[in-house]
């Protein structure tokens, strides 16, 4: 049977010819739109440092000025205090501070920091309390990045933001001349903290050098942020899990402090 080209059946033709260009543009976008949302959740298990590109934060601080605030509560106004950072390597700083307000006996606090592409994030220790289903014998730990510490480095000076969900600790250092002293006041709780750090130090350097047959860390890019990815190797398989935290900017209500903070650095006069 012979079929006669009709315009009808011409137009037919066209129609579905233009449909199916249109389709393959359509999965050919699809697939390239694909592309892209993975190229966003990439991942990278060896860093890259460029090693002049990182700031050297080490040394021992006096508080110029400082300052603890709460959402929903009042500010209290830091006005001793002193800190000491130590260099563990290129990229990895430990750190522990005391801090005073007036008519509240003297806190402080300590932890391990990284420079990751030029954001410094607190670390912290994977252990088998965190994700169900490891053992003890059979569980590695891992170091992974946390929140966030808003850093700002000029000359001898320092600011030093350390956040959380519903709080900011501001304070702007100094570094502390070598024939100075801490205050007395806040000397005794940089001690005590620093037995907290060196008991802590040891579980990092565990945990740095990690057995690599039985846990694989990835770094990856989700939600505008670096995450850190554990795949532990246990008997039964491989279980994953990805730890999360909350970056400076989803809390809106200190954006305008850490502004005025920051800007305390770059006016400071001597």
């Amino acid at each position: 049977m012979i079929i006669k080209h009709t315009p009808i059946f011409s137009l037919l033709l066209l129609v579905v010819f233009i449909a199916g260009t249109k389709e393959k543009r359509y999965l050919k976008a699809s697939a390239l739109q694909q592309n892209k949302i993975e190229a966003q959740l990439y991942k990278i298990d060896t860093i890259e440092v460029n090693i002049d590109s990182i700031i050297d934060i080490s040394g021992e601080y006096e508080l110029i000025k400082g300052r603890s605030s709460m959402i929903d509560s009042d500010d209290y106004v830091i006005y001793k205090g002193a800190m000491v950072i130590e260099k563990l390597s290129e990229t990895d700083f430990g750190f522990y501070y005391a801090n005073k307000i007036k008519e509240l006996t003297p806190t402080g606090h300590f932890g391990i920091i990284r420079n990751f592409k030029n954001e410094f994030h607190t670390l912290r220790i994977c252990n088998e309390k965190e994700v169900e289903g490891y053992s003890n014998e059979n569980f590695v730990k891992g170091v992974y990045l946390n929140n966030q510490i808003l850093i700002e480095k000029k000359g001898d000076l320092l600011t030093f933001i350390h956040y959380g969900s519903n709080f900011r600790s501001y304070a702007l250092y100094k570094k502390k001349k070598p024939e100075a002293d801490f205050y007395i006041s806040v000397l005794k709780t940089l001690k005590k903290n620093k037995q907290f750090y060196d008991k802590f130090l040891l579980e990092y350097k565990e945990a740095v050098n990690y057995d690599k047959s039985k846990l694989e860390i990835e770094f990856v890019f989700k939600r505008g942020l670096w995450m850190s990815k554990h795949k532990h190797n246990v008997v039964d398989g491989i279980l994953s899990y990805t730890h999360t935290y909350s970056k400076p900017s989803e809390n809106e209500g200190f954006v305008k402090q850490d502004s005025i903070f920051n800007n305390a650095l770059i006016n400071y006069k001597k």
